[in-house]
C-alpha cells in the first residue's frame, strides 16, 4: 500500500488482535479512507476477525472493503459482499500452487487501471480480461477448479464446522504442554493454532526437529511475517479436515519430545 502512495492507517484492535469494531466504526466515520483492507484470518494467528460486521459497516459508510482471503477462503464464511476479495489457490481449498482468484464488484472493476498496459490490438478488452491477460498456468487453473468443486461437494458449512472442531481439540490438547502458550481462545472457530514459546523454547529449531524426526509439518512464523503484531517468533499448526484426534494427540507428544530435544 505504501509503495503505491497510500497513507496507511491501522484500525484499532483488542488485546488478542481482534478488530475493535465500535472503535473502528468511529474512526472510519470520522475520517473515511479511500478503502479498507482486512485480513479476516491471518497466517500467524487463528483469530477470526468480524468480517461480516465489517462488511456491513463499510457498506453503511460507503467505503470499499478489500479482503485478503488467503487463509480465510474455505475456512470461514467469506460470502459477505465485500467489494474486492483475493485468495491463493492452495491453503484451505487444497488446490495447486501457482494460481489464485480475485473477485471485484463491477463498479470497482471499472475504476481500475491495469499496471501493464494491454497491447494495441487488445486495448478494447474490459479491465477484467486485461487483468487475466497473457500467459497462464492452465493446468493449475483446472486443478483449482477441481478443488473448488470438491469443496462445494463436501459442503462448505460442514468443512467450516470440522475445522472449528479440530481447532478446539488441538488447543485443548496443547494447553498444558510445557514451554508453549496457546495464543487463541479454546473455542475460536478456526483450525489454526498458534504456539508462543516460553522458557526459551525455539520455534525454528522445534519446527526443524518435528519435520526431520517425526515427518510432521508445522509453520515457523518469524516476526517479519507480521511485524506490526509479532514481537517474537511463533509456531503454527493448521490441521485440515482429514486430521483425527489421534493425529493431534501424536503431535502433542511429538511437541513435548521436540521441545526437550532442542532445549538449551
Amino acid at each position: 500500500m505504501a509503495a503505491y502512495g497510500f497513507e496507511v492507517r491501522t484500525l484499532p484492535t483488542l488485546d488478542d488482535g481482534r478488530l475493535a469494531l465500535d472503535d473502528a466504526a468511529f474512526q472510519l466515520d470520522e475520517n473515511p479512507p479511500d478503502l479498507v483492507h482486512l485480513t479476516p484470518l491471518a497466517s500467524h494467528r487463528g483469530v477470526v476477525q468480524p468480517l461480516d460486521m465489517m462488511a456491513r459497516l463499510c457498506r453503511q459508510l460507503g467505503v470499499p472493503l478489500v479482503v485478503d482471503a488467503a487463509q480465510a477462503l474455505g475456512h470461514i464464511d467469506c460470502a459477505v459482499g465485500a467489494d474486492a476479495m483475493y485468495s491463493s489457490s492452495r491453503k484451505w481449498l487444497a488446490g495447486p500452487r501457482g494460481v489464485g482468484a480475485v473477485a471485484l464488484r463491477p463498479g470497482l472493476m471499472d475504476r481500475l487501471t491495469p499496471r501493464l498496459p494491454a497491447p494495441h490490438w487488445a486495448a478494447g478488452l474490459p479491465v477484467a480480461q486485461q487483468l487475466g491477460f497473457g500467459e497462464a498456468n492452465a493446468a493449475a487453473r483446472v486443478g483449482f477448479s477441481v478443488a473448488v468443486g470438491e469443496h462445494l461437494a463436501c459442503g462448505p458449512e460442514s468443512v467450516r464446522a470440522r475445522l472449528a472442531e479440530l481447532g478446539v481439540v488441538a488447543r485443548t490438547l496443547l494447553a498444558d504442554v510445557d514451554g508453549w502458550l496457546v495464543v487463541e481462545e479454546t473455542e475460536e472457530p478456526s483450525a489454526i493454532t498458534t504456539l508462543a514459546p516460553v522458557d526459551g523454547a525455539d520455534p525454528e529449531a522445534v519446527r526443524a526437529w518435528l519435520l526431520a524426526e517425526r515427518r510432521i509439518v508445522t509453520t515457523y512464523a518469524g516476526v517479519a511475517r507480521a511485524p506490526r503484531e509479532l514481537t517474537a517468533p511463533v509456531l503454527r499448526i493448521s490441521p485440515h479436515v482429514d486430521t483425527t484426534a489421534g493425529d493431534l494427540e501424536s503431535f502433542a507428544e511429538a511437541l513435548i519430545a521436540a521441545t526437550a530435544a532442542t532445549g538449551t
